[in-house]
């Protein structure tokens, strides 16, 4: 039972990294958009929200209520430098 609580902990710790990571990452992507894209006050996440609601006629709402791993599936066949 203590070895489940550790390995559960263990898990718990690495799923905050990786979300940390895909964070950091969509940070970075939404810079990347905010440049290609020309928008003059968004960047970082805000970026990312909204070329998603410009692209598929999204609303913000909808947008903004997804999980970073959701979003982070629907910018996976974009291209980036």
């Amino acid at each position: 039972m203590k070895k489940n609580k550790q390995i559960n902990s263990e898990l718990a710790e690495i799923h905050g990294e990786l979300q940390t990571v895909t964070m950091n990452h969509l940070h970075l992507i939404g810079e990347e958009i905010a440049k290609r894209e020309n928008y003059k006050s968004l960047s970082g996440l805000e970026a990312v929200y909204y070329y998603l609601i410009q692209k598929h006629h999204w609303q913000p709402s909808q947008v903004r209520a997804m999980n970073i791993e959701d979003v982070s599936f629907c910018l996976s066949e974009e291209k980036f430098k």
